[in-house]
């Protein structure tokens, strides 16, 4: 069961890895694809505008993870999108690399 300090990061962890997972994808398809360099950038892209837009990134008291602290459904929610989201990127390297 996660605690309260587990839930007080977890959407700004999440992110996170979801950032450093797009950085090896791209380093991965800078060697291989030019095209696929390109869409996965672009959703990168969209991916930081989001964290930006709702503050997934910012200070403590004002970050998503923050805001969200009350209302445990719509932060579940995010959660598990990011979640499939860390999955998607991972199995997009998998398919890459070959492993």
């Amino acid at each position: 069961m996660a605690t309260d300090e587990d839930t007080n990061h977890q959407i700004y962890d999440l992110a996170e890895n979801c950032e450093d997972l797009f950085e090896d994808l791209l380093l991965v398809l800078l060697r291989t694809s030019d095209k696929q360099y390109r869409i996965v950038q672009e959703h990168q892209q969209r991916f930081e505008r989001w964290t930006g837009y709702l503050g997934v990134f910012a200070a403590p008291q004002a970050s998503l993870d923050s805001r969200l602290k009350s209302d445990p459904d719509v932060r579940d929610l995010v959660t598990q999108l990011l979640e499939i989201l860390k999955r998607n990127i991972q199995h997009g390297e998998s398919l890459v690399t070959g492993w």
